[in-house]
């Protein structure tokens, strides 16, 4: 190593709880060591959360030890939330614009939305896409798909992931983008798809074709993967 490496660990609070006990074990372990070696000492990891009582008691270990910054996160969520629902209100709006919902199902979704509490970004993201494929124009067909919703960000992803035509494709697919660097393009993600035990070379390799993959990859992993300019 010739110089710092950062590793940056995004939202501990969006784990599950026994998940979050477990990372906060292994950093505890790692900390612990971190004075024997030169090189682990230029490895620095960020954690970023939310402040919640259980995960600072985690953390009380580690913070008589390490660096802590505390944001004023609490003092923005109530202006966070109120853009978010403007988000919610436009998109209904455009939703019900394009799809001719009547005003009392369109309302009846947008209160609804509002009333989840934990709202936030990606959660709305997440959770458009499972109502554009869901849609219905009638009052009992929308309590049905309001129903259904996914509460928070694990059961969205939960949903959309039952929902992929082949789960255990969309798996493979997503574990692939998920520990690479930077974007895949879909020639990378077709190499990375075929790689296996016995290949040796670039030509033992059948692969798909870029186009082929790309018309494939929506299809097979429904609304978990988003192709941008064959990335």
């Amino acid at each position: 190593m010739t110089g710092d490496v950062f590793c940056v660990l995004d939202a501990l609070d969006e784990c599950n709880e026994p998940e979050q006990e477990q990372l906060i074990k292994a950093l505890e372990d790692f900390y612990s060591c971190q004075g024997t070696s030169s090189a682990m000492s230029r490895f620095k990891i960020l954690v970023t959360s939310r402040a919640w009582f259980q995960i600072r008691r985690n953390f009380d270990e580690l913070l008589k030890t390490s660096i802590n910054i505390e944001l004023a996160g609490d003092d923005e969520s109530e202006s966070i939330k109120k853009e978010i629902d403007l988000v919610i209100k436009h998109r209904v709006a455009i939703l019900a614009r394009e799809n001719r919902l009547t005003r009392r199902v369109a309302d009846h979704l947008e209160k609804r939305l509002l009333k989840t509490e934990h709202r936030t970004y990606l959660w709305l993201r997440l959770l458009w896409e499972i109502i554009k494929k869901t849609l219905t124009g009638t009052m009992a067909g929308m309590n049905q798909l309001i129903d259904k919703l996914p509460e928070g960000i694990q059961d969205a992803y939960e949903t959309l992931l039952q929902k992929c035509p082949e789960p255990s494709f969309a798996r493979k697919v997503l574990q692939i983008v998920l520990v690479a660097a930077r974007p895949l393009t879909v020639e990378e993600i077709d190499v990375a798809l075929h790689v296996n035990e016995h290949t040796s070379s670039y030509d033992d390799l059948e692969l798909e074709g870029s186009s082929r993959l790309e018309e494939m990859l929506p299809t097979r992993c429904g609304l978990m993967i988003s192709i941008v300019q064959s990335k």
